[in-house]
């Protein structure tokens, strides 16, 4: 929106450019991911504000501090089954693996996708990624990292995300990356307001940083408006949209179609013994992580 705003030539108001377009009146955006836990999901008040008409409901559906396993077998504790846009966010805790053919971290992200993809609603998908871990630093003897030994570095090409492609290639779903959209003002540039220790608290995004993600989705959904505005949906686009999932990438890489595990009370209930174990929550009431 401040992009817009930042060139007046173009003569658009983004307050008002949509307020007469009706989007099917159905709840339409949950996030999954692994860092948005602590944080608030501001893109559904965004697009409440751009499209006044629409019944919009946001769900922030991540469970803070788990890889992408946990939600293929718990999908359908974080998602709605009518849900309409669903954005995936797990590369920085899936970790890294170095091989390119028959990569841990894309066999699971391909199976949490189809999972996704698969649901009744036939929600659309969108990956964010985020830098890995040490990205969000500076080389060893840098005076921000001149501690002996140094803190973590890594490259731009040591992430998950670049092997992930295929999978939004394959799948055909848009992926945004924080990691491509800040590299060159923090690390080339040293632009103030988009150094890493601006954007990001240790490893994770910060409020900054999440508001830079932000940014890119409601970029996405406005060039998405744009462009149904200079082609508008037609029939390709609903035969394109009601095809079959094909076959998965890698051979025989199915996800499970129900729930496969047990959280919260329902976990407790199965509970034999706890001899030396004690039930917390070691998350907020807001946002539970009850376990032993």
């Amino acid at each position: 929106m401040n992009r817009t705003r930042n060139r007046p030539e173009l003569g658009w108001d983004w307050g008002h450019t949509w307020s007469t377009v009706d989007v099917n009146r159905q709840p339409v955006s949950t996030l999954l991911s692994s860092v948005f836990g602590g944080y608030r999901f501001t893109l559904p008040k965004l697009q409440i504000s751009a499209f006044p008409r629409a019944n919009i409901t946001g769900r922030n559906g991540c469970t803070p501090g788990v890889p992408t396993p946990y939600m293929i077998m718990c999908l359908e504790l974080s998602l709605d089954p009518d849900v309409d846009l669903v954005i995936m966010e797990y590369t920085l805790n899936d970790g890294l693996d170095s091989v390119l053919f028959g990569n841990r971290v894309v066999q699971d992200m391909e199976r949490l996708v189809r999972r996704v993809l698969a649901l009744p609603s036939r929600p659309a998908v969108v990956l964010l990624q985020v830098p890995s871990f040490g990205m969000a630093s500076y080389r060893g003897g840098h005076p921000k990292n001149n501690e002996t030994p140094p803190d973590a570095y890594a490259h731009f090409y040591e992430t998950s995300e670049d092997a992930q492609v295929a999978i939004s290639q394959y799948y055909d779903v848009p992926y945004l990356s924080l990691r491509t959209a800040l590299y060159r003002l923090a690390a080339h540039k040293s632009v103030p307001g988009f150094l890493w220790e601006d954007v990001f608290v240790d490893h994770h995004p910060g409020d900054h940083g999440h508001k830079v993600m932000a940014d890119l989705m409601v970029h996405l959904l406005q060039r998405t408006a744009v462009g149904l505005l200079i082609e508008p949906y037609g029939a390709p686009d609903a035969e394109a949209a009601a095809e079959a999932l094909p076959e998965p990438m890698y051979d025989g890489n199915t996800a499970p179609n129900t729930t496969m595990c047990l959280v919260g009370d329902a976990f407790r209930s199965q509970l034999v013994s706890a001899h030396g174990f004690a039930w917390v929550n070691e998350g907020t009431a807001a946002k539970p992580k009850p376990g032993y």
